[in-house]
């Protein structure tokens, strides 16, 4: 169970910081007019 847990838990963790660095670039581009 701990292990799936864990599992689960680096999975999100992953996600997260996908979507963090993804929202990240985009304020980026809005923001440096090009």
């Amino acid at each position: 169970d701990l292990r799936r847990f864990g599992v689960t838990l680096s999975g999100h963790q992953k996600k997260i910081m996908n979507s963090i660095q993804e929202m990240r670039a985009q304020l980026l581009n809005g923001m440096v007019p090009l």
